[in-house]
């Protein structure tokens, strides 16, 4: 039973970041961002690929939630500042009556 392992490296290099700040995720007790399961062999870590996959799945389908329950928890936006035309033509109609 053989299993495909990612080192830390070529993990990093998958969430596009570099090794020392995937380290410092690591080395943080329940950070914001979990990590997938990972183990030591002497001063190289190691992490299951597969793990790994499913670990990034989750994250874009939660991305993916958050996402729309930002969208529908946005309320409209109303009409904003007036533009400057509009003011100055507002304040001459007031000017006029």
């Amino acid at each position: 039973m053989s299993k495909k392992l990612l080192t830390l490296e070529e993990f990093a290099t998958e969430l596009a970041m570099t090794p020392g700040s995937l380290r410092n995720l690591l080395s943080r007790p329940n950070g914001h961002l979990t990590l997938p399961p990972s183990f030591r062999v002497g001063k190289r870590r190691f992490f299951v690929a597969e793990e790994v996959e499913k670990w990034i799945e989750q994250k874009i389908l939660q991305a993916r939630g958050k996402e729309a329950e930002n969208k529908a928890s946005t309320p409209p936006r109303g009409p904003g500042r007036p533009s400057k035309r509009e003011s100055l033509a507002k304040a001459q109609q007031e000017t006029n009556q």
